[in-house]
């Protein structure tokens, strides 16, 4: 991108000129094109070379010998746009002859994609050189977009001018000037790209929308051709123009552009001279967000293409037009740096500052390099009542930093007034410099564009309870930052680095040492700068809280039982209660006053509540949750898991009953053949149903039962059999068709893991073949001759290998017809063929067609349309005619088809 405060940059690009194609002329400057090697890669079949995004524009290929042999030909009448020839492939020629002086020929053709397109005509030798053939580009709407002229004693392929295109449909009218009926060959020449401009784009309202920092291409067809363009800035900031073109052999002004604002304002107008042959960079222009843009137009004229770049930067220490008067002043700070350049000689460019206390101010003034020692610039600063205080000029060779004189400024509004003394565009960079100490020499200059670190929101305050995190966390904009937290506890003087505390959000652990503690935060930048946050404050809130509470017991009768609190903190007394089961108040344990307590077996105990009133030195308790204490049962298995034998697809069912407290419970299994247990994870309840599954025959079962003391018994182990129940239900039935229909066959059986293979046995035959590609319980079998009379059956297999055979069936085939495609009714344009079909299943099928004109009630043998597919020359009385076909089969059997309607458009 452009770079603030450096000389222009020339980028030189090499222009390869070749003379202009003779025996043509339009309305512009003679064309020219710049040659480069574009691979053919057909794309599709109406594009046969598609550049995307070329940098500079495709050489058509080597000027060549006239070529009369084109692969397709106009189709006559095309004398008017409704009849126009279609143009099958572009970048292919296609031949025509006028056939009088009179005669036009129309094509058509279609741009599937955006893109560029130029043509080119070759033809029969003339011995002349004035103008015989005229080829005129249109849009849709017959807009008119070129004509070129053709000479008839040109023996080269000539070429159009180039105009970019939206994907559309295009027109071309090739006529006379003076008359030959020699052949000619036209030829679309098309590049797909969406970097090009797409015509119409005359006005402002239809300007083509583009983007900044890409190249697009156009080109002016005519002296009165304009090119706009729009473009939308994001952000505030500046943009400049790399434009470049085909070469010219002329110095002059080929091409001026033109930006403009919404309000269709004009502020930058740039001239390009014909013969230059690099791209060229405008000076820099400030502007605020907002929608823009670009005219193109010619100066002399030339429809050679261009091409040009709308460059931008965002910024924000640009000034944005439009500011050329004190009251459309951009607002500025002092001691800040701000851009800008002149655009015209008239130009100003005003900013407004405010001064909040009495002091100093002066201009520290620098500017791109321009070769001269005269002044170029002056500066002026201006009060409230638009009286100028200071002013000072500025030489166009100076390449220091220079400063206006300085002067005393009260509190208020005060102008900078930037203007030209002598024409230059170069950019500028001004600075209002303000003190309030008497002296310039420490003031640092703020860059706007420079991103600094700064504290968007600060870490806040936390109370929170013994034994809880806090949180903590800041957020803070600015480029590469960094995070470093720094403690002091209550009572320290100064700040600790907490280097393991280096994210925008921390985690405090609970330490009573830490109650009062004081947090804050250094954020740095890439840069080194750094900013801390203000000082947030970790409190631990008043009273007992619990880290560990009492827990339910359940131990084995005659075996004691521990329970245990834990408090944060020190200084404290317990004080343990109890409930008996079916008591409804608590029981002060005076026996009781540990955190951690042992309670001896006793009966009545089972199901006690208990409970821990713990209290601090302060008098603050708490009550801890309550815990209760059973005492644990024998564990056994009181009835065993069961062999089950069931028929395939059911369910099978498995239980065990125990005793015990808290029982839970888990499966097992292991399929037949194998040597170790897996647990089921599903399978966790006394009762279990277990799903049919073919691999699951001869599984072995056993359940683990475990009580809440942890304690384990295993369950005997049961084993899962199952069933066949192999039969056919339902036996597939005789089948007679039509000749060419598909015949069906199917069959139905019960059981599990069923397999089918049908098999056949023509008429005749002895034995029976497999059909190995028929293994469905429903079939189709498709029409053959061979196969009337055939026989079928299926083999049912399930999935333990036993196997059914189901009863035979034949397939045969009865005569007659079926139509199995009818004609369907035809609009084709006046002067085309039409065509007409049918298709008919049976044996030895002879077609008659029948027609019937607009208005009869008869049908008329057609007797030289006995075929299948019939074609219908045009007549304009057969406009609206019907058509039927009339088919019969070897034995007499008829049928009509349906009735189709011819109609001309």
């Amino acid at each position: 991108m452009k770079k603030r405060f450096m000389v222009l940059a020339v980028i030189v690009i090499a222009a390869l000129l070749i003379p202009a194609f003779k025996g043509f002329s339009v309305s512009a400057a003679e064309d020219t094109k710049v040659e480069t090697e574009v691979e053919d890669t057909a794309t599709d079949l109406s594009v046969k070379t598609e550049v995307d995004d070329p940098e500079i524009l495709p050489d058509e290929g080597e000027v060549t010998a006239v070529d009369l042999n084109p692969s397709y030909w106009e189709k006559e009448s095309n004398n008017q746009l409704t009849s126009a020839t279609e143009i099958p492939y572009l970048n292919t020629g296609i031949g025509g002859t006028l056939s009088s002086s009179s005669d036009e020929d129309w094509f058509s053709f279609k741009l599937s994609k955006p893109g560029y397109v130029r043509l080119s005509l070759c033809h029969g030798y003339v011995d002349s050189s004035s103008t015989y053939w005229r080829a005129s580009l249109y849009t849709d709407q017959i807009d008119s977009l070129f004509t070129v002229n053709f000479a008839g004693n040109a023996l080269d392929e000539a070429f159009s001018g180039y105009v970019g295109l939206d994907a559309g449909t295009y027109y071309v009218k090739v006529n006379d000037y003076y008359y030959s009926g020699e052949t000619y060959v036209l030829k679309i020449n098309y590049t797909a790209s969406n970097y090009w401009e797409k015509e119409f784009n005359e006005t402002i309202v239809a300007a083509n929308s583009i983007k900044t920092d890409t190249t697009y291409y156009g080109t002016l067809r005519t002296s009165s051709d304009t090119d706009w363009y729009t473009f939308d800035l994001p952000y505030d900031g500046y943009v400049w123009l790399t434009f470049g073109h085909d070469y010219v052999d002329s110095s002059s002004t080929y091409w001026k552009t033109t930006i403009f604002n919404s309000s269709n304002e004009s502020f930058a107008t740039d001239e390009w001279r014909g013969n230059a042959t690099v791209d060229y960079d405008t000076y820099c222009y400030g502007l605020k967000a907002g929608t823009y843009y670009v005219r193109v137009t010619d100066y002399y004229d030339s429809n050679l293409p261009y091409h040009f770049q709308v460059n931008y930067e965002k910024s924000k220490a640009w000034e944005k037009e439009f500011n050329q008067t004190i009251v459309n002043a951009n607002p500025v700070n002092v001691n800040t740096y701000v851009y800008g350049s002149l655009m015209t000689s008239s130009d100003n460019d005003w900013y407004s500052f405010n001064i909040p206390y009495a002091g100093m101010v002066r201009v520290a003034f620098t500017h791109d390099y321009v070769n001269s020692s005269s002044n170029y610039w002056r500066t002026d600063i201006y009060d409230s009542e638009n009286t100028s205080l200071k002013n000072a000029y500025f030489s166009g060779n100076a390449m220091t930093v220079m400063y206006s004189d300085p002067v005393n400024v009260q509190p208020g509004t005060y102008y900078l007034k930037v203007s030209p003394y002598y024409d230059s565009r170069a950019t500028y960079r001004a600075i209002v410099e303000y003190t309030t100490t008497g002296s310039f020499d420490n003031i640092v200059y703020i860059d706007p564009d420079k991103e600094t670190v700064s504290i968007t929101q600060h870490p806040k305050s936390a109370t929170v309870n013994p034994g809880q995190l806090a949180k903590f966390s800041v957020t803070a904009k600015g480029t590469g930052l960094s995070y470093l937290w720094q403690y002091k506890y209550a009572g320290a003087s100064s700040w600790t680095n907490w280097t393991s505390k280096t994210t925008a959000s921390i985690d405090v652990a609970y330490a009573d040492y830490r109650n009062g503690m004081s947090l804050r935060c250094m954020v740095t930048n890439s840069d080194g700068d750094k900013v801390y946050t203000n000082t947030a404050t970790l409190k631990y809130n008043d009273g007992v809280f619990f880290s560990s509470q009492p827990q339910s017991v359940t131990v084995s009768a005659g075996s004691s039982a521990d329970f245990s609190v834990v408090a944060y903190g020190s200084g404290f007394k317990y004080q343990w209660q109890y409930k008996l089961a079916g008591d409804s108040s608590w029981t002060t344990w005076s026996s009781k006053t540990t955190a951690k307590i042992n309670v001896a077996y006793a009966a009545y105990r089972n199901g006690m509540s208990l409970r821990c009133i713990v209290t601090d030195s302060k008098g603050n308790s708490a009550t801890s949750n309550t815990a209760t204490l059973k005492y644990a049962s024998e564990l056994s298995i009181t009835s065993q898991p069961q062999n089950t034998t069931v028929g395939v697809n059911e369910l099978a069912y498995f239980s065990v009953t125990a005793k015990g407290n808290g029982l839970k419970y888990q499966w097992q299994y292991k399929n037949a053949g194998a040597s170790s247990w897996t647990t089921w994870s599903s399978k966790t309840t006394a009762s279990i149903s277990v799903a049919y599954s073919a691999s699951r025959n001869g599984m072995s079962l056993r359940c683990i039962v475990t009580d809440s003391e942890g304690k384990s018994v295993t369950s005997n182990t049961a084993v899962l059999t199952y069933k066949s129940n192999l039969a056919i239900t339902t036996q597939p039935s005789n089948s007679t068709v039509m000749h060419g229909e598909l015949a069906y066959f199917s069959v139905k059986a019960s059981g599990s893991g069923l397999k089918y293979l049908w098999q056949y046995k023509n008429a005749g035959a002895s034995s029976w073949t497999n059909w190995t590609s028929k293994t469905t319980a429903s079939i189709s079998v498709a029409y053959s001759a061979s196969r009337n009379g055939m026989s079928l059956r299926c083999i049912v297999t399930d999935s333990s290998g036993t196997s059914v055979i189901s009863n035979t069936v034949t397939l045969k085939y009865k005569s007659g017809i079926k139509i199995t495609s009818q004609p369907e009714s035809t609009t084709v344009n006046k002067n085309e063929v039409a065509y007409f079909g049918i298709k008919a299943a049976g044996t030895g099928i002879k077609y008659q067609w029948q027609y019937k004109y607009k208005g009869e009630s008869s049908w008329t043998n057609w007797g030289s349309k006995t075929t299948a597919n019939i074609s219908v020359a045009y007549a304009d009385y057969r406009n609206g005619m019907s058509l039927r076909c009339v088919v019969t089969d070897s034995d007499g059997n008829i049928d009509f088809s349906n009735t189709a309607v011819l109609t001309y458009k």
